[in-house]
Formats: C-alpha cells, sequence, structure tokens
C-alpha cells in the first residue's frame, strides 16, 4: 500500500516529562489517525522505520527514518501487539497480533498475510538469542496463557499462567539480550487489584514457571531492554507503582527495584521502544485533539561520557579481575 504523508517531524516540546535528570524529550512526529484511538505497542524495522498499532483504526501506521508519518496498512480487525522479524528466523518482516483473529505478516510493502490462527494476542516478542528456543511468542488474553509459534505458523502451548482472570491481560514480553537480567523472558501483566497476585512484572523461565521480578510495580504494560548503554543498560516498563496511579516510565534495575523515569498527562499509550540510533521512542495519545504524538528521549552530551566512563571502568575491572585470576 501507497505511504499517505500526514506529518512531519516537529522540533516543539513533547507532552512528555522526563523524571530522571541527564535525559531530554523532543517531538519526533504526529499524526492523526482517521478512527481517533489509542496507539498501542510500537516496532522498529532493520532500516530505524517506526511502526504502530493503531488498534481503533485496524491500521499501522509507520514514521520513516526520514520522520515522515503516514498510514502503511489496513484491513486488520484490532491491531494490538507487534514485532519485527528482521535478525531471526522469522525475517524481515513485522509480526502483528490482530485482536481476537489472528496473527499477521506484514511485508515491507505493507502486504499482510495470515500467519497464525491465534486470538486475543496481547503481547508478541521473539526470542532472538536463543535462550528459550528462538520462537515467536504470543502472549493472550481471554484464555491468559502463552504460546510459542515455529517460522511455519504452528502453536504450541508454552505456559498457561495466569489462567482465566477477568480484567486484564499479559500486555508485555522482552527478552534479556545479555545476561545482566539473567538471559530470562520478562512478563508485564495488568490485572489490577483484584488479581493482585497475577499483576506486575515477572519472569518466566524455559518451563514456562513464573516469578515475581519486581515487588513495586503492581502493573506492566510494555516493555523493552536498553542496548545502547544510553540509558543505563536497563529494563524499562510501562506501568504503576500503585492502583488508581496514571501510568508511567519505570526504569527497572537487576534486583527489581523500579524507578519512574518519565510522565505525560497524555501518556495513554502502551507503546514505546529503543531505536536503531539507541534514542527511546515514546507514542503519547491527546483525547482533547486526536492527536498520536511520537516523543523521542535521548541522554544529554555529558550523561553519555558518565555512561560511557562508567562502561569503561566497568571493562578494566573484569580486565584486572581476569589477570589476577590467571596468576593465581
Amino acid at each position: 500500500m501507497a505511504l499517505v504523508i500526514i506529518a512531519a517531524v516537529s522540533v516543539s516540546a513533547s507532552a512528555v516529562e522526563i523524571l530522571s535528570p541527564g535525559y531530554t524529550v523532543q517531538t519526533y512526529a504526529t499524526y492523526a489517525d482517521s478512527v481517533k484511538g489509542i496507539p498501542r505497542h510500537i516496532a522498529f524495522d532493520g532500516s530505524g522505520n517506526l511502526y504502530i498499532a493503531q488498534q481503533n483504526s485496524g491500521s499501522i501506521w509507520r514514521v520513516t527514518s526520514g520522520r515522515v508519518a503516514g498510514q502503511f496498512a489496513t484491513g486488520f480487525t484490532a491491531p494490538y501487539s507487534i514485532t519485527w522479524g528482521g535478525g531471526s528466523s522469522y525475517g524481515n518482516y513485522l509480526y502483528v497480533g490482530d485482536g481476537a483473529v489472528a496473527i499477521r505478516r506484514v511485508a515491507l510493502d505493507g502486504t499482510t498475510s495470515p500467519f497464525a490462527n491465534h486470538n486475543s494476542v496481547s503481547s508478541l516478542a521473539i526470542d532472538k538469542k536463543g535462550n528459550y528456543g528462538g520462537y515467536l511468542y504470543a502472549g493472550t488474553g481471554g484464555a491468559d496463557d502463552f504460546h510459542k509459534v515455529d517460522t511455519a505458523g504452528n502453536i504450541m502451548s508454552f505456559s498457561s499462567w495466569p489462567g482465566l482472570t477477568d480484567g486484564g491481560e499479559p500486555d508485555g514480553i522482552a527478552f534479556d539480550p545479555g545476561t545482566s537480567y539473567g538471559g530470562l523472558m520478562y512478563i508485564g501483566s495488568a490485572y489490577g487489584q483484584n488479581n493482585a497476585n497475577k499483576s506486575g512484572l515477572f519472569t518466566m523461565n524455559t518451563s514456562g514457571t513464573p516469578t515475581r521480578f519486581s515487588n513495586n510495580l503492581v502493573y506492566a504494560y510494555d516493555l523493552a531492554f536498553d542496548t545502547t548503554g544510553n540509558f543505563g543498560g536497563k529494563l524499562f516498563a510501562m506501568g504503576a507503582t500503585s492502583y488508581g496511579l496514571a501510568g508511567g516510565l519505570y526504569r527497572v534495575d537487576v534486583d527489581g527495584t523500579a524507578t519512574q523515569f518519565a510522565s505525560s498527562s497524555t501518556l495513554n499509550g502502551l507503546g514505546f521502544a529503543f531505536g536503531p540510533d539507541g534514542a527511546m521512542y515514546l507514542s503519547e495519545y491527546s483525547s482533547s485533539n486526536g492527536m498520536v504524538t511520537i516523543s523521542r528521549i535521548t541522554p544529554e552530551p555529558c550523561t553519555l561520557l558518565l555512561l560511557g566512563l562508567g562502561a569503561a571502568i566497568a571493562r578494566l575491572g573484569e580486565s584486572k579481575a581476569r589477570r589476577v585470576r590467571k596468576r593465581r
């Protein structure tokens, strides 16, 4: 489908407020969908184009690496979750959880095709490191469980957790790209106070058994790891630390401690992702004007210097430890 140009980048201030010092935010792109609705999960392809699942309008929007926003693919029932297959055996395609219908595969020309008959997919992620077999994993609402899907679209059960539970769903999946967080799968779930034991941020081992990871977050949505070190190499989660509190973006340390990183008066979207440029991108929706805003968050130069210095000191310490072990 041809790109319909809607808006270019704006350098005006974003509605996002950064609560952690050393970072700045600017508006990266804005657009108005034909059906006003909250943007859901977002993903980058290998060329730096950003894709946003617009559930209400049944479409995928794209912001090109040149910062132009436009409708990219249509004909979905209710696209919610989205992930990029590049760098894995799933190829250079987008995979979209399309409401209660299916997982669909989308080519880079916007062509959409059925991939797996899987209903109520609320979260998608590919295990690109291979600790979990290298599969595409899907968390579902309704049945509230997890499946793995092979490259042919065959669906296999992975975990029955959290089971049939009303009022929420597993809404985020992220895999530790290194070893700092145990090389594990992380699950964000948003079930609220009535199902507090199943709501929050969890790890899931290779047998499909969950363990609560953060005692701070009472619910969690989208999840993503900083792979460049520009944000401390941490896990980030959209969620909240108390029931009834407006959603915010949290940085989660390796011990599970969550610290709020950003907030917004219009932070109604669930989607954020780290781009290939090392910046963080966050979707917002304003009900007052029906506009979707993509914000770009970057570290200030002094923060980059400190992060680089910290990484260098850590490498120096590791090198010294290796020399000591050799002398022994």
